[in-house]
């Protein structure tokens, strides 16, 4: 039996962040190299660079793990799920979203 993918996944977490982290940690390094100042030892430097892209991505990581939303219509079961959460699409009152969204 192949496995489908889901109909719908939203995803709980952007790369956005580490991105944006990662380039102004770029532009911090190239003004060190361009400014005639006092440097930072390589070693301590590359180690700081390492841990804030690391406890950013770490945090990326856990949103996409914990908020990322499934919704699988199509098979034998199916469900929405929200990190470990799985209900059952037959227990969602769907006239109640229907009324909800109408407000």
């Amino acid at each position: 039996m192949k496995d489908r993918p889901p109909s719908y996944v939203e995803p709980g977490g952007s790369w956005r962040p580490f991105w944006l982290t990662a380039g102004v940690l770029g532009l911090v390094v190239v003004l060190d190299l361009a400014l005639p100042v006092p440097d930072v030892p390589p070693l301590v430097g590359l180690v700081a660079v390492v841990a804030v892209l690391g406890v950013v991505a770490a945090g990326v990581l856990s949103a996409r793990r914990a908020w990322t939303v499934r919704v699988d219509a199509g098979g034998a079961d199916p469900a929405l799920v929200v990190g470990r959460e799985r209900v059952p699409l037959a227990d969602v009152d769907a006239a109640h979203l229907r009324a909800v969204g109408e407000i």
